[in-house]
């Protein structure tokens, strides 16, 4: 999924009232030029597991 990036940004304001205090990980559809549904993570390492169920269900989808 070349079009598929992952973007860090600063917490939003809602974000902080639910305690976000560091970075978010946004999974970014760059075709589109915008957060993928449910793209917003705590760590990297969410945001890549969330990459990878999308790549799993597109090739499956091809299939």
């Amino acid at each position: 999924m070349d079009h598929i990036e992952i973007r860090e940004k600063e917490p939003s304001e809602v974000q902080r009232r639910y305690g976000v205090t560091g970075s978010v990980f946004v999974v970014w559809d760059t075709k589109r030029n915008m957060r993928v549904p449910f793209g917003s993570y705590r760590t990297r390492k969410a945001a890549e597991a969330r990459v990878r169920l999308m790549e799993q269900r597109e090739a499956e989808a091809d299939d």
